[in-house]
């Protein structure tokens, strides 16, 4: 019996060793769980159970949504990937990996798989995506509604807005007319930013004070916010 299929010693040449050796047990993920959270940058244990004694698997995420409560994509857009995101294309199959998620993975929802390498059918799929989190692109509107204070909205000193998220909260201060960047006039007094911050998850309110100049129309001030999540299209 050749010693590089026995796991101890030799045993006596009347006996078999592994006789399973090449046999590709069905996989099956272990952790991580279902719809757990990460933050880009950080690291996680992948596990699973199966595959074939000494061969390889590959591990394969998918982007399924486009921010963690955004867009879902179109199922055209949909591609299992590994080297895009840190991932090799085969491991050993030793039961674990640990994956460093790239600092700049784009935030959003992401299926994890591990596929044998003797067998592309012998597959196992995380149940529900993964949640990371990341930084994204916001867009903030400002609309006045008070008669008389269209045109106004570019004077304010000052302004603080925070959104509150299901998964915490963002905030801006500002002591100018600008938040991360120039403001673009939409018109009739209208303004929007744009801004990088952590993703919240679903944002359930909008909290924000202002300070107008001096010359600002008397009673006027901003009432209506509008947040909006930029992505790309699907």
């Amino acid at each position: 019996v050749p010693d590089s299929k026995c796991l101890d010693d030799k045993p006596p040449t009347s006996r078999a060793c592994n006789l399973n050796l090449c046999v590709d047990w069905k996989l099956s993920l272990l952790s991580p769980a279902s719809s757990a959270l990460f933050q880009a940058g950080s690291e996680i244990e992948i596990t699973w159970q199966g595959g074939t004694l000494y061969g390889q698997v590959s591990i394969q995420v998918q982007q399924v949504r486009i921010g963690i409560s955004g867009l879902t994509l179109d199922d055209s857009k949909l591609a299992w990937t590994q080297s895009e995101y840190g991932l090799p294309d085969f491991v050993n199959n030793t039961g674990s990996f640990n994956w460093t998620i790239p600092s700049d993975i784009p935030s959003g929802r992401y299926l994890l798989r591990v596929v044998s390498g003797s067998d592309e059918s012998n597959q196992a799929v995380l149940q529900d995506p993964l949640r990371i989190q990341a930084t994204k692109q916001y867009s903030l509107m400002a609309i006045p509604t008070f008669p008389g204070s269209f045109g106004s909205v570019g004077t304010f000193a000052s302004l603080n807005v925070v959104m509150v998220g299901a998964l915490g909260n963002a905030s801006l201060d500002t002591d100018t007319d600008t938040i991360a960047g120039p403001s673009i006039n939409k018109g009739k007094g209208v303004k929007a930013w744009s801004m990088r911050a952590l993703d919240i998850g679903e944002i359930l309110s909008l909290e924000y004070r202002e300070e107008f100049l001096l010359e600002c129309f008397l009673g006027s001030s901003v009432e209506k916010w509008g947040i909006d999540e930029d992505s790309p299209s699907v």
